[in-house]
C-alpha cells in the first residue's frame, strides 16, 4: 500500500503493524514527506521506497553549472572536464547493446 508523506516515525510504524499489505512511500528531498534515513524506515518495516528524484536533482545542478560555464566560457571543449566525454557517456548508456539490439530487430525476417 504506497502511503503519502508520513511526518513520523511513529506514524510509520503504526501504519506497518495496521495495514495488512507492505508499505511503499516516495522519499523527494525537500517534500512533505519527512527526511527518513533508509536504515530507519527498513528497521520500521517499510517495504518498498521510491526515490524519483535521486538522479535528476544531481543531474539538474549539474547540467545548470555546465550551461553556466558554457555561457560565460563559450568554451565546448572544457565542458567534457566537467564530467564525462563522448566514449564513456556512450559506455554509460551501453549504446553497443542498443545497437546490436537495433541490429537484430532491423534484419529480422529479412532474406
Amino acid at each position: 500500500m504506497y502511503v503519502e508523506a508520513p511526518q513520523t516515525p511513529k506514524e510509520v510504524e503504526l501504519l506497518v503493524k495496521r495495514t495488512p499489505a507492505p508499505i511503499a512511500l516516495n522519499l523527494i528531498p525537500g517534500g512533505k514527506t519527512s527526511p527518513f534515513l533508509m536504515r530507519e524506515l527498513e528497521q520500521l518495516g517499510v517495504r518498498y521506497v521510491s526515490i524519483p528524484m535521486v538522479c535528476l536533482y544531481p543531474a539538474a545542478k549539474a547540467m545548470m553549472k555546465a550551461l553556466k560555464t558554457l555561457n560565460e566560457t563559450r568554451d565546448v571543449m572544457s565542458l567534457g572536464n566537467m564530467g564525462t566525454d563522448w566514449v564513456v557517456f556512450n559506455e554509460i548508456v551501453g549504446l553497443d547493446t542498443w545497437r546490436r539490439r537495433e541490429l537484430e530487430l532491423s534484419t529480422r525476417g529479412v532474406s
